[in-house]
């Protein structure tokens, strides 16, 4: 996501320490009008209808309509997994992890930048069924609602699509390049596995940030993030991904890709995104 064009940005506040979790500020990839800003890799057994204002989402380059797997028995109180074979060989990543949640309303601590969306679905919050309330938990699930897409997501900051529409030259070099639908994303519901203090949990790749869009040498390379924010944060995590490993502010984690064969059974296949992007 980028900074809204025109939306002049605060100074970042200071996170402190003895919070729960550190929010993080992700630029959105669409300009939006400041007053709007106060205002889900697999394909699934069988899709369900999303809610909102597309009855039928788009397919993402790798998935189908926004769906679930048949639910696993409740995971058990310890999520430590043994990592699967890597299949591709992808770089693993280290760096500090920020809490953020879909339908996080925009305010100080955001940089005045909503959740309500994402910058690949308009509709972020209708289509998973309501706002990842990150404080009110049923297991690994918000407690109001049984949401329509993964509660196991994070974002990375890079994004394969300008704010124009098009394609970014960097693009050619992913290693999905070759999966591109037109219009679609190939970023989007990528599997990425994340480790902290011997906890290991999986995700789904459904933002961009925090605070960057076009970091590619960082999220594809071996460079650390641009980012010099929240302690130089490169990646946000769904309260899901942050209860399953045991994160208690912005903590430092490791992360990879993984390809879908190769992620494990947990929780974060009860319920698996599938959907395209949404604009």
């Amino acid at each position: 996501m980028r900074i809204p064009r025109g939306i002049l940005r605060r100074p970042q506040k200071p996170v402190d320490p003895d919070t729960r979790f550190g929010r993080s500020h992700r630029p959105r990839r669409r300009a939006r009008p400041a007053a709007a800003a106060a205002v889900v890799l697999a394909l699934s057994a069988a899709g369900c209808a999303a809610s909102g204002p597309s009855s039928s989402p788009p397919s993402s380059a790798a998935g189908g309509r926004i769906g679930s797997e048949a639910a696993p028995p409740p995971a058990p109180s310890s999520t430590t997994a043994t990592p699967a074979a890597a299949g591709q060989a992808y770089p693993d990543h280290t760096a500090t992890a920020t809490v953020f949640w879909v339908g996080e309303p925009p305010d100080h601590d955001s940089g005045y930048i909503t959740n309500v969306t994402s910058a690949w679905d308009d509709h972020w919050r209708d289509h998973f069924g309501g706002v990842d309330d990150p404080d009110h938990r049923a297991g690994w699930r918000p407690a109001a609602f049984v949401p329509r897409e993964n509660p196991f997501y994070v974002a990375l900051p890079y994004d394969d699509i300008d704010d124009a529409g098009h394609v970014k030259a960097s693009a050619a070099r992913l290693p999905w390049a070759a999966d591109r639908i037109p219009g679609q994303s190939v970023l989007k519901n990528r599997w990425v596995r994340v480790e902290h203090d011997g906890a290991t949990a999986y995700g789904q790749w459904e933002d961009v940030g925090p605070f960057q869009s076009d970091d590619f040498d960082y999220v594809f390379g071996s460079a650390g993030p641009a980012n010099r924010l929240n302690e130089r944060a490169g990646i946000d995590v769904s309260p899901a991904l942050r209860d399953a490993l045991h994160l208690d502010g912005e903590e430092p984690v490791s992360w990879r890709f993984v390809d879908r064969a190769y992620v494990p059974a947990g929780p974060w296949l009860s319920i698996v995104t599938a959907s395209g992007v949404q604009h």
